[in-house]
């Protein structure tokens, strides 16, 4: 039996789907939350994903692991994240005349299904407003805001995936939570 996550990594190496399947189902749902936070939308998201793992897999005896797998794996998601949003920023360019609905964009709702009927209408309430100021962070910012407090990660691992310094990320995640304070305050 695998004991560790690199006994999984070089059991996939191997060629061992199994293995490699541990690591997906360990790491689909951050990637999944990571991606959906930064596209803002539900199939792009997993075509990102699912892209990621595919990626991942053909290119899996690279993995030096001078760094965790999960940052690896994040810095996929948020390369690939990005070239989807040029992308769908020279498509629309290409389309002038077309706007992004807001029905297109997925919200993540959190609400905690065992509150009463108000608290889960006040709860719905503070999340609305947390994703417009969210939505309202530069890219940089709102990137490194996700993956510092949604996602968990440290400077040194946001630095990392980023390709930023780690005063840069320290930087901008000051600047993000001033921002968000006053839009929050206001």
């Amino acid at each position: 039996m695998i004991q560790n996550e690199q006994e999984i990594i070089s059991a996939a190496v191997r060629g061992n789907h199994q293995a490699f399947n541990q690591l997906v189902i360990e790491y689909q749902e951050q990637a999944l939350m990571l991606a959906l936070r930064l596209l803002r939308n539900q199939k792009d998201a997993e075509d990102v994903v699912q892209n990621a793992f595919i990626k991942i897999w053909e290119e899996l005896s690279t993995f030096r692991g001078e760094s965790k797998f999960s940052s690896w794996l994040y810095r996929i998601v948020y390369n690939m994240s990005l070239n989807k949003l040029k992308s769908r920023a020279i498509r629309n360019f290409l389309r002038i005349q077309e706007d992004y609905d807001e029905e297109d964009f997925e919200t993540i709702t959190l609400v905690n299904p065992d509150d009463n009927p108000e608290q889960k209408l006040i709860e719905k309430e503070k999340k609305e407003r947390l994703e417009q100021a969210i939505r309202k962070l530069s890219m940089k910012q709102r990137t490194i805001f996700i993956m510092r407090v949604e996602q968990g990660l440290s400077n040194a691992e946001i630095a990392e995936i980023t390709g930023k310094s780690e005063g840069s990320v320290k930087a901008n995640l000051s600047f993000a939570l001033a921002k968000l304070k006053k839009l929050l305050e206001e």
